[in-house]
């Protein structure tokens, strides 16, 4: 059974449906950074200007260029600029570690990096980079352009390249064309029904392709794309806030995330925001009861499933009562989108019937391949026969699995393979386990996704070089080993995929298939270690004494040290809200999510707690 139906001959220009809102609205907004704002006028203006830095800078039509800003707001411009230029964009996190970055850097082979002056420093050495100062609006109106002088990018052009999770420890490139970009972002803004007056959010990394779903529909529709003050993540109640401000009307959340502001409206007796139309949240397990409470608020909320591979997203579903009512069923992922269709697929790459599970593969508008690796390229994206009479049909295998219900609408039933879901991220585990392995003294690593307290952490198990084999299964790292994985991961991995914590092994359990027992190793990890608070650590601050239990609770360990941070003892930005809001219930005080990831400690947390109570009682709350 398929479900969708591309039209490839009707995928329109994407920047010819941007030049149609500059000249039909050249006033109206079209980003809104904050202190900085820019109508389509001035946008359109501002893109030819840097279109011609990046010529006169050597990029040439097929070139690509790197993108290392801590503004979204520049990489909107910056991103239409290289493509009136025909250069291929390559957005790089500047949370990565400067190992990855300049990898990433140097396998995409980018003739040009991109920066601002709060980046600069981060661009890699030997980099080519250009740094930007992006003006704000000109009092006066542009004039409007001439829409025979617009450049035209030719549909066959690179647009941009994302990097993904790699099972072999390296980031694989994934490149996607200029015909697929407009053939998605035309065939997304129809789906949610973005309208000219919508206000979208852009929140998510710059690294994190849900970046293109935020801006580049918007721009076709005319809509505004609001961006948040930071790509680092925002406390729920700044988000709330944030989007108040801004008039927010469309929104795209990671669920996890999704789960943490609804529980927090909840909690602090609040609505939604009031202009909001839609909130998105991507394939993962929703909460049921958290789907009631936000149905009985009237927003729109769509389940989406997509892959960057597959142009970031392919399929929406409007969340309704059954994903209440029917607690045994899925909660769909929806229907396809116009420029891809969803195929489910047996172990021969053959059609199911509809109802049979299978893996999940896309055809239409799809990536070009993963950049530089064509053996992994043909893996991935294949040809099958659709079907009786029809011709070979490329599509990409995501290796998740999922059943097409007789309505059509996908239910996404997991991974095949040791890909997770982790903080709102696909990640490979064997990316992790290779990076681990390239450690002098590690013989062989795996990676578990585990859940300890209240937190999804990562666990990583060791098996150091001379190990004798009746070694104790669960047996402990000296600190010094512990403190050089660590850094040995922050160096060449991304946040949210460094493990929280390393356990030693002497042998790996195996399965009755001789593959190693993951369920196993996870079972290991939840119950490894004290889990029981200990005695008041810091009685002589009890303050500090409750924000170090509170981290306890939340992360299923009294290993815990009040002078470390709470990210470096294997917090996230997740779990970090969850503390947030208990230690507002008890001491009335909001503490910014700023504070737990620039690396702040207990003691640090419980000062700035302490300097804004009012009158501290001896037992830490609130008089």
């Amino acid at each position: 059974m398929v479900v969708g139906a591309h039209r490839p001959d009707e995928a329109p220009d994407i920047l010819a449906r941007f030049g149609e809102q500059v000249l039909r609205r050249p006033d109206a907004l079209a980003l809104d950074g904050g202190p900085v704002r820019l109508t389509y006028g001035g946008l359109d203006r501002v893109t030819r200007e840097l279109a011609d830095r990046f010529a006169a800078a050597g990029v040439r039509p097929g070139h690509r260029v790197g993108f290392l800003f801590g503004s979204g707001l520049t990489l909107a411009a910056a991103a239409v600029a290289a493509l009136r230029a025909r250069a291929a964009f390559l957005p790089l996190d500047r949370r990565q570690p400067p190992g990855q970055l300049a990898e990433v850097v140097e396998r995409a082979e980018a003739q040009l990096v991109v920066c601002d002056h709060s980046t600069e420093a981060l661009v890699p050495a030997g980099c080519h980079k250009l740094v930007l100062s992006l003006p704000g609006e000109r009092p006066q109106a542009p004039a409007a352009p001439d829409p025979s002088a617009m450049p035209a990018p030719e549909p066959e052009d690179l647009a941009y390249v994302f990097h993904t999770s790699g099972s072999t420890g390296r980031p694989k490139g994934v490149a996607v064309g200029y015909r697929e970009l407009s053939s998605f972002s035309t065939a997304f803004a129809d789906k949610v029904g973005l309208r000219c007056d919508d206000v979208v959010l852009q929140a998510a990394a710059l690294g994190f392709d849900v970046v293109i779903e935020e801006i580049f529909p918007a721009l076709a529709t005319g809509a505004t794309v609001a961006f948040a003050p930071t790509d680092d993540p925002l406390a729920p109640e700044e988000l709330s806030e944030l989007m108040e401000r801004r008039g927010v009307t469309s929104v795209e959340l990671a669920t996890a995330y999704w789960h943490e502001w609804v529980r927090h409206l909840v909690a602090q007796g609040r609505r939604p925001p009031r202009a909001l139309r839609r909130v998105l949240v991507g394939s993962d397990r929703l909460d049921r009861e958290l789907v009631g409470q936000w149905l009985s608020w009237g927003v729109p909320l769509l389940h989406v499933y997509g892959t960057t591979e597959s142009v970031v997203t392919n399929t929406v579903h409007t969340v309704d009562e059954e994903a209440v009512t029917a607690p045994d069923r899925p909660v769909p992922v929806g229907t396809a989108l116009a420029h891809c269709a969803v195929h489910i697929l047996d172990e021969e790459q053959r059609p199911v019937a509809a109802g049979d599970t299978g893996e999940i593969a896309i055809s239409g508008s799809l990536a070009r391949g993963y950049l530089g690796a064509p053996e992994l390229t043909r893996d991935r994206f294949v040809e099958i026969s659709p079907g009786e009479g029809a011709g070979p049909l490329r599509v990409y295998l995501t290796g998740d699995r999922g059943r097409l219900r007789p309505d059509g609408a996908l239910e996404f039933l997991g991974r095949e393979d040791a890909q997770i879901k982790i903080h709102g991220y696909r990640l490979e585990l064997g990316h992790v386990e290779t990076v681990l392995e390239r450690v002098g003294w590690v013989e062989r690593a795996v990676v578990v996704k585990t859940t300890r307290g209240e937190t999804a952490q990562l666990v990583g198990f060791v098996k150091t070089t001379g190990t004798p084999p009746a070694a104790p299964p669960d047996g402990e790292l000296t600190p010094e080993q512990t403190a050089e994985l660590r850094a040995h991961c922050r160096n060449e991995l991304p946040a949210h995929a460094v493990p929280a914590r390393f356990l030693r092994v002497g042998t790996f359990p195996l399965t009755v298939n001789g593959k190693v027992d993951r369920v196993g190793l996870a079972t290991t990890a939840e119950t490894a270690g004290p889990r029981t608070p200990p005695a008041a650590a810091v009685a002589q601050d009890p303050v500090c004494a409750a924000v170090l239990h509170t981290w306890q609770e939340v992360l299923g360990t009294t290993d815990l040290d009040a002078g470390r941070g709470f990210i470096a003892q294997g917090g996230s930005s997740l779990a970090a809200m969850r503390v947030i809001t208990r230690l507002r219930a008890r001491f009335g005080v909001p503490v910014p999510l700023s504070v737990f990831l620039r690396s702040g400690s207990a003691h640090e947390v419980a000062r700035y707690i302490g300097d804004r109570l009012p009158s501290p009682s001896p037992s830490g709350a609130r008089s």
